[in-house]
């Protein structure tokens, strides 16, 4: 490629090799230049585009999505405390709530021996308290 830069009023036009070295008038004013040969010059390479820099991570944030966290846990709290491993269940943890049924099952059994008394409401509380407490993340 050939172009044909006008040193007047710096008319630029690329065309054919054909016509390197010879003179032309600039169609912008009437100046003659002579084409020449294309040569890159560093204005017509690509420029890379800078990548900012992702924001720094504070406390807070991490602190923040904790306490969305936790106030997320207070339904399957909620019914666990209607019926214990529910809560469990609707947190898609399915060997979870079996174990808490069972748990809460075989308590209540045991209040044929007086044993049950005791054990029944903390097997309750202790399953409130996993329903509560449970982070998908961990």
């Amino acid at each position: 490629m050939a172009t044909f830069l006008c040193g007047g009023c710096g008319y630029e036009k690329l065309t054919s090799d054909k016509h390197i070295g010879r003179t032309a008038k600039c169609p912008k004013c009437n100046q003659s230049s002579v084409i020449q040969a294309v040569v890159e010059s560093p204005r017509s390479w690509p420029v890379a585009k800078e990548v900012p820099e992702p924001p720094p991570v504070h406390v807070s944030v991490f602190q923040e999505s904790r306490g969305a966290t936790r106030q997320s846990q207070a339904f399957p709290a909620f019914l666990s405390l209607l019926i214990p491993g529910l809560g469990q269940l609707c947190q898609g943890r399915l060997g979870a709530a079996i174990g808490w049924w069972l748990a809460s099952f075989l308590s209540a059994l045991l209040i044929l021996v007086f044993i049950g008394i005791i054990l029944c409401p903390i097997v309750w509380v202790l399953c409130i308290m996993d329903a509560a407490k449970y982070n998908p993340a961990d």
